[in-house]
């Protein structure tokens, strides 16, 4: 009972002892979703070496090519990466493309 008073003590914001939909909303929602979204964007930051909001292939396969397996991949196999991804066709692989 004392977990069910703190989630609504807590969604109460501005503590007006009222919870509207959006206060029930946010306190139910699931928080491991988050941290998987922030991890995700964490591993997009660091691909897109040069912050400009995209990965290109440039940027691939620096963080790819830590593994010497990957290292003597032809350039055809990096298109074909960021050409699956790539849904509207500007050759890099913005945030939404990489989710």
């Amino acid at each position: 009972m004392l977990d069910l008073e703190h989630m609504l003590i807590d969604s109460d914001y501005p503590e007006d002892w009222k919870i509207n939909y959006t206060e029930f909303l946010a306190s139910s929602f699931d928080k491991s979703i988050l941290i998987k979204e922030e991890r995700l964007e964490n591993l997009f930051k660091s691909l897109d070496l040069d912050s400009s909001g995209k990965i290109n292939k440039v940027e691939l396969k620096a963080f790819m090519c830590h593994d010497p397996e990957m290292k003597n991949k032809p350039e055809e196999y990096w298109d074909s990466i960021i050409n699956e991804a790539d849904k509207n066709g500007d050759g890099e692989i913005d945030y939404s493309e990489f989710v």
